[in-house]
């Protein structure tokens, strides 16, 4: 059997001491586990993954380069990635120096972890208006391409936004708030593969697997119930009329295990049987 090497770098304490979230669904390294788990179900259970976390603000700990991981996650924060602080300028640096350095190594965001990639990679990253709950995001042509579908719905809980796409870079999708929800970068070797990025072609291995970069401004890895849970501690920010209509959009059905979730498999070289045989019929 695979076994699939990851890790994840926790980025804020909230996720790692008593929370709304943590009384919802455990630490957050157990959020994403469930997360990989339940979408790894839905793909074969000929794969295993490991998730090793790594505290980067009070640690600064970070994945050691003679271990060897097929990918990295970063998820959420409380900090902005212009924060002026010792463990996101060490996070910027690093994620800069892995994207240049280890083409190989595929690097997933989440919410702040899209902005702070975002940031390193040379994006602008500013205060916006808050996007909460269940909301949709409208697919570029590649975002189209990916996921098979014109549109996402993720759950979402950010303010800052990023507002341009770094060098080589390609925008997701986008919604009325926040511009870009997301990009895609692909391996420098590889970059000419953005000609396969077609609907009749897209389920290609290959095209999967020369992803290096994937970022998105939701929260793949959030259930209705931490969200249902994480609105209220925001509730001065976000005003009466925001945490409403918020709740009442929770319930709506995300596409986080069945979309998102298989396309970061397939960027890590798992796919199920069947995308192999339309792939076959589609060549």
């Amino acid at each position: 059997m695979r076994i699939v090497r990851l890790a994840l770098l926790l980025c804020d304490e909230i996720y790692t001491t008593p929370s709304a979230i943590k009384d919802a669904r455990g630490e957050y390294a157990h959020i994403f586990r469930q997360f990989l788990s339940a979408s790894l179900r839905q793909i074969t259970t000929e794969v295993a993954f490991t998730l090793d976390a790594y505290d980067v603000v009070h640690d600064m700990a970070y994945p050691p380069d003679n271990v060897h991981y097929e990918g990295i996650l970063i998820g959420g924060s409380r900090a902005s990635a212009n924060d002026q602080l010792p463990w996101v300028i060490k996070l910027l640096a690093y994620i800069k120096r892995v994207v240049a350095e280890r083409h190989s190594l595929k690097i997933f965001g989440a919410c702040f972890g899209h902005q702070v990639i975002c940031k390193a990679l040379g994006s602008p990253v500013e205060k916006g208006e808050w996007e909460v709950s269940v909301t949709t995001i409208h697919l570029t042509s590649i975002g189209r391409a990916l996921f098979h579908t014109d549109k996402l719905h993720l759950q979402l809980t950010h303010h800052d936004q990023v507002t341009a796409c770094p060098p080589h870079a390609h925008l997701l999708g986008s919604t009325d708030i926040a511009p870009n929800q997301g990009i895609v970068i692909f391996e420098p070797a590889s970059a000419h593969l953005l000609e396969c990025l077609e609907p009749i072609s897209i389920s290609r291995s290959d095209a999967l697997t020369s992803i290096q970069v994937l970022t998105f401004q939701g929260h793949f890895e959030f259930t209705e119930s931490i969200v249902r849970q994480l609105i209220p501690e925001f509730a001065d920010e976000l005003g009466p009329e925001l945490v409403e209509d918020g709740l009442l959009r929770i319930g709506t059905p995300t596409d986080a295990i069945d979309k998102v979730g298989r396309v970061i498999w397939g960027v890590l070289g798992v796919t199920a049987e069947r995308d192999h045989v339309r792939t076959r019929a589609r060549l």
